[in-house]
């Protein structure tokens, strides 16, 4: 998995979920030409204005939404995130009331715990993740409100982070550029099991999940 370093490229994040609701407002102008194209970041950051980069923005106003017909049931989407650390997470789309209530909100979700192996430089603007080992999965329920709250890891999940962690600690880094000892190697995998149904639109948000 590739992440980047800069925010002018969330399009790196899209394969960070299994689907992304389209851009649904008025697009900027799109330039023709080679240094111009589709990739200008105004351009960017408008076609991905619900990608799994509005996740981690720290921003509750933006937000991932899933993108298949219906309510998104069994879509997923993942995050890096430190797990050793309290984790609070915003509920449906924060960026107003209205906007809120409108869209469904994800009311249980199955999180399962991933911690990756393997990292190397992939590029100058970014990083990759790979190799990743499975720790555990279990099922949560959110509170329907339009905050933040906490989301809480399970003991299984951080006793297999522990001794994973030790364990690469220990062997040390071999190839890998991971730095085991500070390194935030911890992927939680977000799945929609259900949801509060939104009074007008059947896509499902999640406005935020940081530390």
């Amino acid at each position: 998995m590739y992440e980047p370093v800069s925010e002018d490229y969330p399009n790196y994040y899209n394969s960070w979920a299994s689907s992304i609701l389209k851009a649904d407002t008025k697009s900027p102008q799109k330039y023709k030409g080679f240094s111009q194209g589709e990739g200008n970041p105004e351009y960017v950051k408008w076609s991905c204005q619900y990608s799994p980069s509005s996740l981690i923005d720290k921003d509750p106003r933006t937000a991932w939404s899933e993108g298949v017909p219906g309510d998104g049931i069994g879509e997923v989407v993942i995050v890096r995130i430190d797990i050793t650390k309290p984790i609070k997470i915003w509920n449906g789309f924060g960026r107003n009331e209205k906007l809120y209530k409108e869209n469904n909100r994800p009311k249980k979700i199955k999180i399962h715990g991933f911690v990756a192996l393997d990292c190397s430089p992939a590029a100058m603007s970014f990083a990759s993740y790979s190799r990743f080992r499975y720790m555990d999965s279990y099922e949560y329920e959110l509170s329907d409100k339009n905050s933040y709250q906490p989301l809480t890891i399970s003991d299984s999940i951080l006793k297999k982070y522990y001794n994973t962690k030790d364990e690469l600690v220990s062997k040390g880094k071999g190839e890998s550029f991971c730095n085991f000892s500070d390194e935030v190697l911890s992927f939680l995998v977000i799945e929609i099991s259900s949801v509060y149904k939104g009074s007008k639109y059947s896509d499902t948000l999640i406005s935020e999940i940081t530390n």
